[in-house]
C-alpha cells in the first residue's frame, strides 16, 4: 500500500474559492462538498489554501466577522505540492515534515487534487475492512 500513487488517493477536481469570498461561504463550501480545505483562487491561479484548522484557529478563536473577512486574510499562502506519480509514503512524511494535513495534487505543474489525511485514513480502513469481511 505504501507504494501506492497518490493520484489513486486524491479527491478530484480541486473544490475551490474566490479569494475575495467571504468566511462564511467558505465554510459552507467545504460542509456543501464535506472537505476540509479549499483552494483559494485569484483569476484562474491558485494562490493559497484555507482549512478548517484556519477557520477555528483564525476566526472562531479571534472572533472575526464571518461576512467581511475575506479568505485571503487568513488562508496560508504556500500550497505544498507533490506530482499524482509521488507515493502514499512520501506524500505521509512530508505531511508530517510540515505538520500539515492536505497538499495540492500536481500533474505536469497543474494543480488537479488534493490530497488529505482523511483520504488516506478512508484508503487504509476500507482495505483492513475488505480483509476482515
Amino acid at each position: 500500500m505504501h507504494n501506492k500513487k497518490i493520484r489513486n488517493f486524491m479527491s478530484s477536481p480541486v473544490i475551490s474559492i474566490n479569494k475575495e469570498a467571504n468566511i462564511n461561504d467558505a465554510g459552507s463550501l467545504m460542509d456543501k462538498n464535506k472537505v476540509g480545505s479549499l483552494l483559494v483562487k485569484e483569476g484562474e491561479n491558485y494562490v493559497g489554501i484555507i482549512t478548517k484548522t484556519d477557520l477555528i484557529q483564525k476566526v472562531i478563536s479571534k472572533n472575526l466577522d464571518h461576512e467581511t473577512t475575506q479568505t485571503h486574510a487568513i488562508m496560508t499562502a504556500t500550497i505544498l505540492t507533490l506530482d499524482h506519480e509521488t507515493t502514499i509514503k512520501e506524500a505521509v512524511e512530508l505531511m508530517g515534515e510540515n505538520k500539515t494535513r492536505h497538499l495540492g495534487v500536481t500533474e505536469n505543474n497543474k494543480i488537479v487534487g488534493v490530497l488529505s489525511i482523511k483520504d488516506i485514513s478512508e484508503q487504509f480502513a476500507n482495505q483492513y475492512l475488505r480483509v476482515f469481511y
